[in-house]
């Protein structure tokens, strides 16, 4: 009873303001209103929303394995394992006054040995290690970025990039030479490795002759190189 006198009291107070003022007392009382209003909203929807986030944690949704992600459990791949089998039962060379090892295959047709230069020749294609100066290979690595560039020369599918030869980063360049044989060999496929070492530097040749052993010798270079160490 004392609530509704008081609420009747006001009520009589403000029909006997000026309307100026009822209008100020009416648009405040709105406002707190919705203030009021809206705080609830607010509260309400962020419990909902709560509640939301809780059941999308608790569903069991499905593993997407998206592009380009790592697997760091995953198995050796195909190509790994299948270099292990092919060079299992290949010999082993070590050169010490080379500072290299590596595994090679058996059918090797001549090898010839210098204090710096090692050949190893096989049907269609041939493999030789070269132990130059630091400067002399930065030369030697500049003539032959000049060479593929150049538009005189007959040279095709040219290829750069920077590969682990043992565990020293190297540059690889790979390309066809039309002009570098007689008629016999009409298209030459060339690769070459540039490797800084401590103290030298290290160039590995690889040319193969016959263009229809192209894939098999490659695949016989990139077994060989994989086995690569370095002794000293």
């Amino acid at each position: 009873m004392e609530k509704e006198s008081k609420i009747r009291k006001f009520i009589l107070k403000l029909q006997g303001l000026p309307d100026s003022q009822k209008k100020i007392i009416i648009f405040s009382v709105a406002i707190v209103a919705a203030l009021i209003m809206g705080f609830f909203w607010i509260k309400s929807s962020a419990d909902r929303i709560s509640k939301v986030g809780e059941s999308f944690q608790s569903m069991d949704l499905p593993k997407i394995d998206m592009p380009g992600s790592v697997d760091n459990n995953a198995s050796p791949s195909p190509t790994n394992t299948g270099t292990q089998v092919q060079t299992a039962n290949w010999k082993t060379y070590t050169n010490n006054a080379l500072g290299i090892e590596f595994h090679y295959p058996g059918n090797i047709l001549s090898t010839e040995t210098q204090e710096k230069f090692l050949s190893m020749e096989y049907p269609g294609w041939e493999l030789m290690v070269n132990i130059l100066s630091p400067s002399a290979s930065k030369g030697n690595l500049q003539d032959l970025q000049k060479y593929l560039l150049d538009g005189k020369n007959t040279v095709a599918n040219v290829s750069q990039e920077e590969v682990l030869l043992g565990d020293i980063k190297s540059t690889k360049i790979s390309y066809e030479d039309f002009g570098l044989k007689p008629p016999a060999f009409p298209d030459e496929f060339i690769v070459e490795i540039f490797t800084p070492v401590i103290d030298h530097s290290m160039e590995i040749t690889f040319e193969n002759y016959i263009p229809k052993d192209k894939e098999s010798s490659l695949s016989d270079l990139n077994a060989i190189l994989s086995t690569f160490k370095f002794t000293k």
